[in-house]
């Protein structure tokens, strides 16, 4: 599970359901500028990514954001489409 922000910490939440898997990572966690970044897996093995892909899993609707967020404290990689169910590094 290799990317270039996620290999500076430990994945600060796990979302299991079913052969999914959902690692969030924090950059520039604690600040105003916190965001989080997501790593989707199926049986284990890291899910292929294009740009504002949407798809659903047993974790739920699942979107990916791409590795260049529109401003510092935006979402990337793979996280909940819906973006109340991302989670702060404070909740």
């Amino acid at each position: 599970m290799e990317n270039k922000k996620s290999q500076h910490s430990e994945p600060y939440r796990i979302y299991k359901a079913g052969d999914w898997e959902l690692y969030v990572f924090f950059t520039n966690k604690g600040t105003k500028s916190e965001g989080q970044f997501g790593v989707l897996l199926e049986n284990g093995s890291v899910y292929p990514t294009n740009i504002n892909e949407e798809i659903e899993t047993e974790l739920g609707k699942m979107k990916y954001y791409g590795l260049n967020a529109q401003v510092p404290w935006g979402p990337t990689g793979w996280l909940f489409a819906d973006k109340s169910k991302i989670p702060n590094s404070w909740t």
